[in-house]
């Protein structure tokens, strides 16, 4: 072989590896810049599980446990804020969410409490209404809301009844209760269902801002039945009440 021929021989194999340079140098590039906010992210999520874990065990004096946070409600110039799942050491069954943002972290410890508080309280009272099997959730907030603003609560929370007397209609109070059919209900069943609903009245908080949901079948994303304000409960004539019955969709979030 010439030299020259040499020489072109090198020069050919040099060229498919400067091509291959030339398309993994950004390959390259673009995987470290990826490696290098995928690190970022869970260091945010770490410290921002730290801070919050931090500030419970601050604002309640005992010790949380508080599951790995989720990014939401993040986009285009939009910062967004981390969500977790935090539970007192102690007691698993008492969860809540926990929220950290750029202005703060802020948790609904105090409603999850009062929850289980109501949840205990109104058991046996709805199984004897509605029998044992029937289903049914409550939920009561305490922060995280325009309507919870002004509720500060740290240390030992307090118990509902006390919590309800010093927030009145500030405390969001919602219990849903499902008898659940694949129909829709005659106008007697309706007025059945009334006449249960009514003899809980006595027995759900008045001061707070309460609301009771009675769902009678589910399609999907569809439900049937009676959204009520307690105070309406109480003072709608019934058949009026029956005539609220409607079907409404929950929104995916």
């Amino acid at each position: 072989m010439s030299k020259k021929q040499s020489k072109l021989s090198k020069t050919n194999a040099v060229k498919p590896r400067k091509v291959l340079l030339l398309f993994a140098t950004p390959l390259i590039l673009v995987a470290m810049i990826v490696g290098g906010f995928y690190i970022k992210f869970q260091l945010d999520v770490a410290n921002a599980q730290a801070e919050m874990k931090e500030y419970l065990q601050n604002k309640y004096r005992q010790e949380f446990v508080v599951e790995k946070p989720e990014h939401k409600g993040g986009g285009l110039a939009v910062e967004g804020h981390f969500d977790a799942i935090a539970y007192p050491k102690d007691d698993k069954t008492i969860r809540f969410t926990v929220m950290s943002s750029s202005s703060g972290v802020s948790d609904g410890y105090a409603g999850a409490v009062w929850t289980s508080e109501e949840r205990k309280r109104l058991q046996p009272v709805i199984n004897k209404v509605f029998g044992e099997r029937v289903q049914y959730e409550i939920d009561i907030q305490s922060s995280m809301s325009v309507q919870t603003r002004d509720i500060s609560i740290s240390g030992k929370v307090p118990l509902f009844n006390d919590a309800a007397d010093r927030y009145g209609k500030q405390i969001p109070y919602d219990i849903i209760i499902s008898e659940l059919r694949n129909r829709d209900l005659s106008t007697q069943e309706k007025m059945a269902a009334v006449n249960k609903l009514l003899l809980l009245t006595s027995e759900l908080p008045a001061k707070t801002d309460t609301t009771i949901t009675y769902k009678s079948a589910e399609y999907g994303r569809e439900k049937h039945g009676l959204i009520i304000s307690l105070e309406k409960l109480k003072t709608l004539d019934k058949s009026t009440i029956v005539n609220m019955f409607k079907r409404w969709e929950v929104v995916a979030t």
